[in-house]
C-alpha cells in the first residue's frame, strides 16, 4: 500500500522532469539549425542573442536545487 503512495507522490516530478528534457532537446536542435543554416549570414547582435539565450537556458537547466 505505501508503494503505491510513493508511486502516485513520483508522477509528477517525473513528468515535470521528461517534459523539461523535452523542450531543453528541442531548443538545442533549433540552436543547432539555426546554427548550421542562417549563421553565416546573420548579424553578430542576432547570434550573440542566440548564443546568450541558449546559455541562460542551459544555466536554467543544469542548475536545479
Amino acid at each position: 500500500m505505501s508503494s503505491t503512495l510513493i508511486l502516485k507522490a513520483m508522477q509528477g516530478p517525473l513528468c515535470g522532469t521528461l517534459a523539461s528534457m523535452l523542450l531543453y532537446g528541442v531548443i538545442c536542435m533549433q540552436v543547432f539549425y539555426y546554427v548550421n543554416n542562417y549563421a553565416s549570414s546573420d548579424r553578430h547582435a542576432l547570434k550573440w542573442l542566440v548564443s546568450s539565450d541558449c546559455s541562460q537556458i542551459s544555466e536554467a537547466h543544469s542548475h536545479r536545487e
